[in-house]
């Protein structure tokens, strides 16, 4: 039996004749005041009240509380709430109620006069004492807390209430923990975390499969978890743990996967040495085989070059200690080099499915000069390699894309330049985007069935979240420095690379 079919069953119950109690008012405060659908005859007593503790008064207080309650906000609420013109009992008396055994109670007098009683209950000039509950009976109620600020309430109309008012979209700095997915807030985060494992716009990736290079922290790791969140399979990408750079807070590739797999995707860590041909192309063949040929998101993400950057902030080009082949070397051979030979691989499986998302991650380096000379020439490169990879992708099903995210601020950012700097660059990334961001974002475009008219171009991490709704952990967008001329940059750089593509429909 259905929870509609034990409803009527319990409506006869409770009143043969007519069956209003409960269909006009009981059910409304039910509904609202605990939310709450009952499947047994015994589920319903115990969520209405305990009617054996209370015999005389209980199912009298609920309705009459329900009555005041709509009373006080006007006839016109009450009219619309509940059909007064099916009442066929006397509302304002329920002083002859009586218990059955079994707990069910039974009216035994029935008004003869239904418009008379609903004057007798609405109160008007003429009669303007007759309210028949002014002082309603505290209830014994379920209390409704809210998430995000603990205040309790009685009525779930209530609650709901309350959170649009106080705890609105447009009410961000209201609560601390944010679900990107769905944009509600939490005020405590273990609830949100309790969300996120069950969010109804998440897993829009499940059965994909996706590779993320260059996971093992940063936004390399915040890409691969927010994709993975979305229930997609990802490989995950670095070098083994006494090769890579050590932080206090990095963590390894293999706690990079369990977090994958705990988000709702499956992570699979994989050590590879990007610097070294023979292992990329074993990483792609280990993925040909265990998926059968199935590679629907490359993220072209890895990258060596950083502590070698900020050491060197300030250095010419022509005062480098190292030879000029290997400050190229060191600053592109994981970098630029390495997405051309990923690219390639992955589109070898992609095309045969005629399928698949290549992403490029762009910086503002490719812009304008950045760090040297070395990283700006290959920063350019990525946006002009995602461009003519595009053109040789026409027809395939294969689209690529160079996303240019914001100040990042990863652990290495954060140790060494956040906590050790002042200034504008320290200031820039201390307001930076969480490591997740971007991820969320690439996440979107990856299911966006218009995601061809993106082909070859640079796409800014802000525009995708805006499109797509995205937010960071504090529920805002955040604004790189130079935004304007980075749209500026890559609407006309677009335009000229990608003016002969033909986007597929």
């Amino acid at each position: 039996m259905n929870s509609e079919d034990e409803f009527e069953e319990i409506s006869r119950f409770l009143d043969q004749e007519s069956g209003s109690i409960l269909t006009n008012v009981a059910q409304d405060l039910i509904q609202e005041s605990y939310g709450t659908c009952w499947t047994s005859e015994a589920d319903f007593f115990h969520e209405f009240g305990s009617l054996q503790s209370y015999p005389e008064t209980s199912l009298q207080y609920e309705v009459d509380y329900a009555i005041h309650e709509q009373i006080q906000n006007g006839p016109a609420q009450m009219e619309m709430v509940h059909d007064w013109s099916s009442l066929n009992i006397p509302i304002n008396n329920y002083s002859e109620v009586e218990m059955l055994p079994e707990g069910i109670p039974e009216v035994v007098e029935e008004t003869e006069n239904v418009e008379a009683a609903e004057r007798e209950l609405i109160p008007s000039q003429s009669n303007p004492s007759m309210d028949p509950v002014a002082n309603p009976p505290k209830l014994p109620s379920r209390r409704f807390d809210c998430s995000d600020c603990g205040s309790s309430y009685s009525r779930k109309s209530d609650l709901t209430r309350h959170k649009k008012e106080k705890h609105s979209k447009d009410s961000l700095d209201m609560t601390e923990f944010f679900c990107p997915y769905c944009l509600d807030r939490f005020g405590r985060r273990q609830n949100c975390i309790r969300h996120l494992k069950r969010c109804d716009l998440k897993m829009s990736l499940k059965g994909k499969v996706a590779l993320v290079t260059g996971a093992s922290r940063g936004i390399g790791k915040g890409i691969a978890v927010e994709i993975g969140a979305e229930g997609a399979t990802v490989y995950v990408t670095g070098r083994k743990p006494g090769q890579a750079v050590k932080l206090e807070t990095s963590t390894t590739l293999s706690e990079v996967a369990d977090e994958i797999t705990k988000r709702g995707g499956k992570g699979i860590a994989v050590y590879v040495d990007h610097s070294d041909p023979e292992d990329v192309k074993k990483l792609f063949e280990r993925i040909d085989k265990e998926q059968n040929g199935q590679l629907d998101i490359l993220v072209n993400n890895a990258y060596s070059a950083v502590p070698f950057l900020m050491g060197n902030i300030g250095t010419k080009f022509y005062e480098f200690k190292q030879n000029p082949e290997e400050v190229w070397d060191i600053v592109n051979n994981v970098g630029l080099r390495n997405h051309y030979v990923c690219s390639t691989y992955a589109a070898r499986l992609m095309v045969k499915n005629k399928k698949g998302l290549i992403v490029l991650i762009g910086s503002l380096g490719g812009l304008r000069h950045l760090f040297n000379v070395a990283y700006g020439v290959g920063k350019d490169a990525v946006d002009r390699l995602a461009a003519d990879l595009a053109v040789e992708l026409q027809g395939t099903g294969v689209n690529c894309v160079s996303v240019w995210p914001g100040e990042v601020r990863t652990e290495y950012i954060d140790v060494n330049v956040v906590q050790k700097q002042t200034g504008e660059t320290a200031d820039a990334f201390a307001a930076g985007e969480d490591i997740g961001y971007s991820g969320r974002a690439i996440a979107k475009l990856a299911t966006d069935p218009d995601v061809a008219k993106y082909h070859g171009k640079i796409v800014l991490s802000t525009e995708l979240a805006e499109k797509y709704g995205v937010r960071d952990l504090e529920g805002k967008i955040p604004q790189p420095i130079y935004l304007e001329e980075r749209r500026n940059y890559a609407n006309t750089i677009n335009k000229i690379r990608t003016a002969g593509i033909k986007y597929d429909s």
